[in-house]
């Protein structure tokens, strides 16, 4: 019953980030497949987050997605993610290498990285605050603000 219950809570956790708005504008803006963030959150969040060892089947079982696929469909979309993100993260370091995130152009995208930042450190201490019964409504208008200002700002950055 215990394993069900978590399940079901990392089934929900992965289904409310796909549907975040600034995760959808990122993911189309990323090296990433929609499948392939959801197989990488399932993977993590069994693993690392729920401390459960599944087997793949069960994993397989998790995507929101696409219900039914086989285990080697599963192993190359974590594989696929996996690469993608390695690729990203090699591309990152060799631009800082070659000094090129030093460059005018690339400044709106780290203010937009620290505005994310300071969004995330506001948003886990309200929901903290919130387990605790602990409720303040100005602070989450102020999210809420902060959310929607970096939504637009993101918008303008990735322009379609």
């Amino acid at each position: 019953m215990e394993s069900i219950k978590r399940r079901e809570i990392v089934r929900k956790k992965i289904k409310n980030i796909l549907e975040d708005p600034l995760v959808k504008i990122l993911l189309n803006n990323s090296y990433l497949t929609k499948i392939q963030l959801e197989t990488l959150l399932i993977d993590l969040f069994m693993e690392d987050i729920m401390s459960m060892k599944p087997g793949y089947k069960e994993k397989t079982n998790m995507r929101i997605s696409k219900k039914t696929i086989s285990r080697g469909a599963y192993n190359r979309t974590l594989s696929q993610g996996k690469r993608n993100v390695n690729n990203a993260i090699n591309t990152v370091i060799l631009l800082g290498y070659l000094k090129i995130l030093e460059t005018p152009r690339i400044s709106p995208f780290i203010e937009i990285a620290n505005r994310l930042n300071e969004y995330m450190k506001a948003y886990n201490l309200m929901w903290k605050a919130q387990k605790a019964n602990i409720i303040d409504k100005e602070k989450a208008n102020m999210i809420s603000v902060m959310k929607k200002e970096i939504e637009t700002a993101l918008i303008e950055l990735f322009p379609t």
